[in-house]
């Protein structure tokens, strides 16, 4: 293959991959439609960028290699244990998960190239977000395109996010308007929802911000923002779940705060203590918990809970503490780069990653699977980010 024949294939890859991810993050935002052949493209992009790497001898970044390494170690563990539990959707999505994550990395973007994608990110996120108020407004959709607050909130916190990080950068005079109306009818959507593990997630990623060292105009933007969502923390009526027999077992367990996670936290911690010591090390499988939780459980056949809404529980018993070990390294390992960078260029754009790193980590952790669609593609593409951004070359805020 000639020089010029490998530069227009790799050209043609690079816009391949481009759009098949905004194509899938698209579907992501809209409640994950018909998302699979996006999906599918992602990953043959992500296989040639790979391999041509390999072949081609070059060196593959080891921050790369460690997004790669996490999934291979997860799936290394779930073939050793002898009494390991599938679940093919949660294999499926760790490979997803790879792919994603790996391909984002790869692509080298030229200054114009990044500009435009700038662009089309800000006219995405606007549209989405005046579709969402509209359906919730005039259809009396109480959640918008979908059919869970905590995922119409998660939507949202990556919007006010966006929104701030516009607003910080606007380098045309269209966008500090857009940033205006993304910040304003995102704040009014938090409210709406009252979304506490949507708020708490937001709230961390506002705290981790504050930490880091920043300039003035941006101290009274997190500080605002701040204040702000603890006044609609403060206002979420904690006292009741919103579902009469989660209630009832609560009281009936003596609970102050009627909240399922607590209830499910003690079973699984119970039930985690009683497996054996290779269990320990090394998981149940993929479907552990959802195959085994059932018999611990203190909601009995009432309510059926197949993951703890915490990602510790769940790694631990589903895969064993070596790969929760890997996973907890590799996220503390990825906000402490971050920073570093931040610190040493003052780009801005490393705090939006760090803000959106901990934003869905948090939520994801109260909220989801690991390894659910939702989950394991949010994470997925903020994961990749956050390693495109530390290892990119041009340092402007794109």
């Amino acid at each position: 293959m000639t020089n010029l024949n490998a530069e227009y294939f790799f050209q043609t890859l690079r816009y391949a991959a481009i759009t098949s991810l905004l194509g899938l993050a698209l579907c992501l935002a809209l409640g994950l439609g018909p998302y699979k052949p996006f999906l599918a493209l992602v990953e043959i992009c992500f296989l040639l960028y790979f391999l041509h790497a390999l072949f081609a001898k070059k060196n593959i970044p080891i921050l790369i290699l460690y997004v790669l390494v996490i999934p291979i170690v997860f799936f290394g563990l779930h073939y050793f244990v002898s009494d390991t539990h599938h679940h093919k959707e949660s294999e499926r999505n760790l490979v997803a998960f790879m792919a994603i994550a790996g391909l984002i990395p790869f692509l080298n973007l030229s200054a114009h190239l990044g500009a435009i994608l700038r662009q089309i990110i800000l006219f995405l996120i606007m549209s989405i977000s005046l579709m969402q108020s509209f359906a919730i407004i005039v259809f009396k959709s109480p959640f918008g395109f979908f059919n869970n607050p905590h995922l119409a909130c998660l939507f949202v916190i990556m919007v006010t996010i966006l929104g701030v990080y516009y607003f910080l950068t606007n380098s045309k005079k269209h966008e500090i308007y857009v940033a205006y109306f993304l910040i304003l009818n995102s704040l009014i959507l938090l409210f709406y929802f009252s979304s506490w593990v949507g708020l708490c997630s937001l709230l961390g990623s506002v705290i981790i911000m504050i930490i880091s060292k920043s300039n003035r105009n941006f101290y009274i933007v997190t500080w605002c923002l701040l204040v702000f969502l603890i006044g609609v923390l403060l206002s979420v009526d904690f006292s009741r779940s919103g579902n009469a027999e989660i209630e009832n077992i609560v009281n009936s367990n003596s609970f102050s705060i009627t909240d399922e996670r607590l209830i499910i936290w003690k079973d699984s911690w119970q039930m985690q203590l009683e497996s054996s010591r290779e269990n320990w090390f090394f998981g149940h499988g993929f479907g552990g918990f959802r195959n085994n939780f059932s018999n611990h459980s203190s909601f009995n056949n009432t309510i059926s809970f197949v993951f703890p809404h915490n990602f510790i529980l769940e790694i631990l018993y589903n895969n064993g503490i070596l790969a929760l070990l890997i996973f907890l390294t590799g996220f503390i390992h990825l906000i402490l780069k971050l920073q570093k960078k931040y610190r040493s260029s003052q780009d801005i754009i490393f705090l939006l990653a760090i803000a959106l790193l901990v934003s869905v980590f948090i939520f994801g952790f109260l909220t989801l699977p690991l390894l659910s669609k939702y989950n394991s593609y949010s994470l997925a593409f903020v994961t990749g980010f956050c390693v495109w951004v530390i290892m990119r070359r041009v340092h402007a805020n794109e």
